[in-house]
């Protein structure tokens, strides 16, 4: 059931929830410097895996969260769900090249210390089970947008239009988000500050569900995209 925007500091279309996903980028990138104290191939891992989650976060809630969308319809082409197609095309595909980056340098890493790549601990478990279902909705997800556009041409529906696809991309997120947090557990120092960088990854991950589940995408609302544009 979707709940009245308005209500809700953290569904209001304003900047907070891309100012939440900015701050925990930060502090990510802060605690995982402080912890290796200079570069490495492992190092890469962590930071692109970062910034995968932070794209990744961004094209889930940018159909919710009109604040980007009237950021940059202006300076984009077509009709207005198209623009919210693209923008989340776009951050999805950035995002997974930055998880397909991340997976190389940590593959790279253990090829170079005569380690296995194969999946052994929960950490890399659910990293694989969430780049599987990167891999999965980037493919879905181009035939989705193929399969719109075709049935809109036709005016009528002559294909799928893969609708799980939005459910699949939550649990494909869960899958990053908890990832994240075992790779955390296993490689930061048990501090308070890198506590707090947990506690602000949780938050993150509360405010994009939040969006994602209880918000109205104002891409499906007709009046709202016509007063948008």
């Amino acid at each position: 059931m979707y709940v009245e925007a308005s209500k809700y500091v953290l569904l209001g279309d304003n900047a907070y929830a891309h100012a939440q996903t900015l701050l925990c980028g930060t502090l990510v990138l802060v605690a995982v410097f402080g912890r290796a104290r200079g570069m490495s191939l492992f190092v890469f891992h962590p930071i692109f895996m970062n910034f995968m989650v932070m794209f990744m976060t961004e094209g889930l809630i940018v159909y919710r969260n009109t604040f980007a969308y009237n950021a940059l319809h202006s300076i984009m082409q077509f009709d207005a769900k198209t623009k919210y197609r693209n923008l989340h095309t776009g951050m999805q595909v950035v995002a997974t090249a930055f998880g397909a980056l991340g997976a190389l340098f940590i593959a790279a890493n253990k090829i170079q210390n005569g380690k296995s790549i194969m999946p052994m601990s929960i950490h890399s478990i659910l990293g694989t089970l969430a780049l599987v279902g990167i891999i999965t909705q980037v493919l879905v997800g181009f035939r989705k947008r193929h399969m719109i556009r075709l049935n809109e041409e036709m005016g009528v529906a002559v294909g799928p239009t893969y609708r799980w696809h939005g459910k699949l991309g939550l649990v494909t997120y869960d899958l990053c988000a908890l990832s994240m947090l075992t790779g955390m557990l296993s490689y930061l120092p048990y501090t308070l500050p890198n506590l707090l960088v947990m506690v602000t990854t949780i938050l993150t991950w509360f405010i994009t569900m939040t969006h994602a589940v209880l918000k109205m995408r104002p891409a499906d609302d007709s009046n709202s995209l016509s007063a948008s544009v």
